[in-house]
């Protein structure tokens, strides 16, 4: 702690355990979401605590929340057809120069740095991309960043041209990693989607993600702090070839 406030940290998160939260909460900690299977078999629990008044605050609390029961009223909505010239494939590393393109025009600020050449061909050979392409550029794209030892994945930098939204393309993008995550030894997904974005949300709930909670002023994205949204689901089922989701619904917010 006196290491955060000397470094004039405004937040810490802290992914916990069931059997830590009572110490964290004793701390000043205060549970902000949950992913049902993260550690192998096992929940996790997001745990924060804030430092500074200002990145506890959530300014657009309410709005974010009305996005999110819109979202849910679009449970069972049909896909539009896809365009008869854009495939979906996985991505490799000749796809670099157009994926920094579609990635520096879709976010001005990102928590990770994606928009650099190296760091995206070195998170290309670690993790996976896939990618949605009409006439050979690159019009949407999204990734699975790998954790074996947990087996687990976030589903994450998925990013479509603003003359490509609405035709479902990061839902199928989703479904594209989870047919081959299992293949991976990955029996766990999750997602940090922006509060303020209907369109990932809606992707995520459609692939039956489960809604687990909001991180305020969560990271700097789009030029600055925003709330995100929380989603998990289990995937070992598309292993065995069900392609079932557990028997949930989804967590209504607070």
């Amino acid at each position: 702690m006196e290491t955060a406030l000397e470094a004039n940290t405004e937040k810490i998160i802290v992914l916990a355990r069931q059997q830590e939260i009572r110490h964290l909460l004793r701390n000043g900690f205060v549970l902000e979401a949950t992913v049902d299977h993260f550690f192998k078999h096992e929940p996790v629990y997001y745990m924060s605590r804030f430092l500074t008044q200002e990145r506890r605050e959530a300014a657009h609390w309410v709005q974010e929340d009305e996005l999110l029961f819109n979202v849910f009223k679009t449970e069972g909505r049909s896909l539009p057809p896809l365009r008869p010239q854009v495939s979906l494939r996985m991505a490799n590393s000749q796809d670099v120069p157009q994926l920094l393109r579609i990635y520096r025009q879709t976010f001005a600020t990102y928590p990770s740095s994606l928009t650099d050449s190296a760091n995206l061909k070195e998170s290309l050979q670690k993790n996976l991309f896939v990618l949605a392409e009409e006439k050979g550029q690159v019009v949407s794209a999204a990734a699975a960043e790998l954790d074996p030892a947990i087996q687990a994945a976030e589903i994450t930098h998925c990013a479509t041209n603003p003359s490509h939204r609405g035709q479902g393309l990061i839902t199928r993008l989703i479904r594209l990693l989870e047919q081959e995550l299992p293949h991976r030894g990955i029996v766990n997904a999750y997602s940090i989607a922006r509060a303020r974005s209907f369109g990932m949300n809606v992707a995520l709930y459609q692939q039956k993600y489960i809604y687990g909670g909001r991180l305020i002023n969560n990271c700097t994205i789009c030029g600055g702090y925003e709330d995100m949204n929380v989603w998990g689901k289990r995937l070992i089922q598309l292993a065995s070839g069900t392609g079932n989701q557990d028997a949930a619904g989804p967590a209504m917010p607070s």
